[in-house]
């Protein structure tokens, strides 16, 4: 019998094109097979919307394979990269999330509500910034990196299209959770419908920052935008703008009920994939890896964070399975937002690489 697959050690060799390979990044990581997926599935949901019912159940399990460890792995890379610092950060962020849970607790009605708001809105920058990262780690890597202003114009750009996002989240009376008998009633829209038209235009400044962005370093080197940081790009756009077009007269945005079913649980699943293919190749620094060591641990300890905790704090509290499944869904992520945050902006630090394969 072989031996386990073995991820090996990047130390030592030179970075090139791509992650890992053309096939993998532009269809994992810079958003391809989203694009396509989207392409293919909407239309069909649309002619069979039984299908969607499927999809949001497929997508729910696939979380335990690919969103749990999506989690896990910024938790990992301060275990093994971060210093005293993030260490600190780490414990802080866990001590305010106990809080958060905690006024949840006593007061659902209220922090329900604004806990899962919270985390929805910050999802989108949080997303945004992901794609921006990545958009100039390709360009760095395809040989013509974006200098300071065009960053400045291609990063205004995609956090236009999270600010409309934003506004669309903002513009909602409450969210039922897709899976659950949770409706959480968040007392009405916290803007008014006429507030739409501004955050419209923020999906029209992001396509004009785009296209400013394209024409400088056009200008600059002769050549359009690495196409990898094109497609990101447009991930991004169709992520944020393409669901929450609001036609005139028309009560809600366009997307059909089923569609919007199994939506809100798909694009979390796209960026987790792109993060963990990401994260992987940071792995890889400095260490062999041993994938499906890693990734049992990894969805072993999600489970544990998001079921576990979950289903303790409602056998312990007050609180219903499903909201309290929510409660630690909301505020695990707002951790996660915050070190994910901290882990990318810090420098790598560098370590020793070890003589055989490094543990699981």
């Amino acid at each position: 019998m072989g031996g386990p697959v073995v991820w090996e050690s990047l130390a030592g060799k030179p970075g090139g094109r791509w992650l890992w390979n053309p096939g993998v990044d532009l269809a994992a990581i810079a958003g391809g097979g989203s694009l396509v997926f989207a392409a293919v599935v909407v239309p069909v949901t649309l002619l069979a919307p039984a299908i969607a019912p499927l999809l949001l159940t497929a997508f729910l399990h696939l979380a335990v394979a690919v969103n749990f460890p999506h989690y896990v792995a910024t938790y990992d890379l301060i275990r093994r990269e971060g210093g005293p610092g993030q260490r600190a950060w780490l414990a802080a962020s866990t001590a305010v999330g106990a809080l958060l849970v905690a006024g949840v607790v006593v007061d659902p009605s209220r922090w329900l509500g604004l806990v899962l708001r919270a985390y929805l809105c910050w999802s989108a920058y949080h997303y945004a910034a992901q794609h921006y990262g990545v958009s100039c780690l390709y360009a760095a890597r395809g040989g013509l990196p974006f200098r300071p202003s065009e960053k400045w114009w291609l990063w205004l750009s995609y956090g236009a299209a999270a600010v409309f996002q934003i506004g669309m989240t903002l513009l909602s009376d409450g969210y039922g959770v897709p899976g659950s008998t949770v409706s959480l009633d968040t007392g009405g829209p916290w803007l008014p419908r006429e507030t739409y038209p501004a955050f419209a235009a923020c999906a029209g400044l992001s396509l004009a920052l785009a296209v400013g962005a394209s024409v400088a370093v056009r200008r600059r080197t002769g050549r359009a935008p690495d196409g990898r940081a094109q497609l990101l790009w447009w991930t991004n756009f169709v992520w944020f703008v393409g669901p929450n077009v609001w036609l005139a007269g028309a009560p809600t945005p366009w997307v059909p009920a089923a569609v919007g079913l199994w939506l809100g649980v798909a694009i979390p699943f796209f960026h987790c994939v792109q993060y963990l293919g990401v994260a992987s190749h940071r792995l890889r620094a400095t260490r062999d890896i041993r994938p499906v060591y890693v990734w049992s641990a990894y969805a072993a300890v999600g489970l544990a964070l998001f079921v576990g905790l979950g289903r303790g704090l409602g056998a312990v509290t007050g609180l219903s399975t499903d909201a309290a499944l929510v409660t630690v869904m909301a505020v695990l992520n707002l951790q996660h937002f915050f070190l994910d945050g901290l882990v990318w902006r810090t420098p790598r630090r560098a370590a020793p690489a070890p003589a055989g394969l490094a543990p699981a």
